[in-house]
């Protein structure tokens, strides 16, 4: 579980995200690049081009101001924003479709973990199994799926 925004570490006085304005230090920053140097991950901070679309939601009542976002896509990235958040108490979250309700994809002063770029599926016809990357859509699913004659229940939520 994600640390919360309360048990940020702290430099002497300076706490790796800042509960006032939701951006991350510098320290923080340089560790989060410097983790994903080299890699396909593209980190967007508040003041960066493609922010504000990023931390969209399907509802609007989901929008929450994260201090960052890494879109990832593959697993050792994720590894990577995982082990540095834990390393250093940044709060984070995961978002995949970016359609919860719940708020459990989005994160005030935290980082987001986003899958977007992760929707590969992959179909095994012999044992009738589908695998699907974290960031994949229904329709990814039901796409791959129809290739093979094969269909996946699903779902809805609805509120009142």
């Amino acid at each position: 579980m994600a640390p919360d925004a309360s048990s940020t570490k702290t430099d002497g006085e300076t706490p790796h995200v800042s509960q006032r304005d939701g951006k991350i230090n510098d320290k923080a920053k340089t560790i989060l690049q410097e983790q994903l140097s080299g890699t396909n991950a593209t980190i967007l901070f508040p003041e960066s081009d493609g922010y504000e679309e990023s931390i969209q939601r399907w509802s609007d009542t989901c929008k929450r101001r994260a201090a960052a976002v890494v879109l990832v896509t593959n697993e050792k990235e994720v590894q990577a924003v995982v082990n540095t958040c834990r390393e250093n108490t940044v709060p984070f979250v995961v978002a995949g479709g970016r359609h919860s309700t719940s708020l459990s994809s989005a994160i005030e002063d935290g980082i987001v973990i986003d899958l977007r770029n992760m929707r590969r599926v992959t179909i095994d016809a012999e044992k009738k199994t589908i695998t699907a990357q974290g960031g994949a859509l229904w329709e990814d699913v039901d796409v791959e799926a129809a290739k093979y004659g094969l269909a996946t229940p699903g779902g809805m939520v609805t509120l009142m």
